[in-house]
């Protein structure tokens, strides 16, 4: 039974969707979508907007989807993550645009880790690998942990999959316990 979960987002009835992240170089959201450290201070021009596909939609919450696929989370998630203590995680600021271009809120943040933890059984996952970039898996059946003892921090990437965002089960149940509608967990068997 694995104890480690992908952090993962719902979208409740009325709450706003979030586009891509803009107002900063292009480089910034690769380097937080594949966790890679981040040399410089996070730009505070950086925002995301309300998606115009959903107008109707502009409920703020704990956490939004987005189409970067970063995990986007408000004042009280923000506060629980600060206190996890965890040195490995950076909580970078994000304004939210309203569908008006108005500032609704200056109080969101991504969450970004460059801790990546080398714990997976390729084979065992069925991987299918990235042409354009050998280290990383597009696909898999099953992401299925290897043999042997890993060092998991609270929050993390799993290396060929840094695109996704893991946490240890003991976090995902104190999460759970704040009685959240967006934050979801699935162990990582069930990806």
């Amino acid at each position: 039974m694995t104890n480690i979960f992908r952090w993962g987002c719902a979208v409740p009835k009325g709450q706003a969707g979030f586009t891509y992240l803009k107002g900063i170089d292009g480089q910034w959201a690769i380097d937080i979508a594949e966790g890679r450290t981040l040399s410089e201070e996070f730009p505070s021009e950086a925002y995301f907007e309300m998606n115009p596909e959903r107008p109707k939609d502009v409920k703020l919450g704990e956490q939004h989807a987005n189409l970067e696929d970063m995990t986007v989370i408000g004042p009280r998630l923000s506060e629980f993550v600060r206190g996890l203590g965890e040195t490995s995680v950076d909580l970078l600021p994000v304004k939210i645009l309203d569908h008006k271009g108005r500032v609704a809120s200056r109080d969101f943040n991504i969450v970004h880790t460059a801790r990546v933890v080398d714990c997976l059984d390729t084979v065992a996952s069925g991987a299918t690998w990235n042409p354009i970039d050998p280290e990383q898996m597009i696909g898999w059946e099953t992401l299925t942990l290897r043999e042997g003892d890993h060092d998991f921090p609270k929050i993390f990437r799993v290396k060929h999959t840094p695109n996704l965002l893991f946490v240890r089960q003991e976090v995902a149940q104190a999460i759970e316990a704040l009685g959240l509608a967006e934050p979801r967990f699935k162990p990582l068997g069930e990806i």
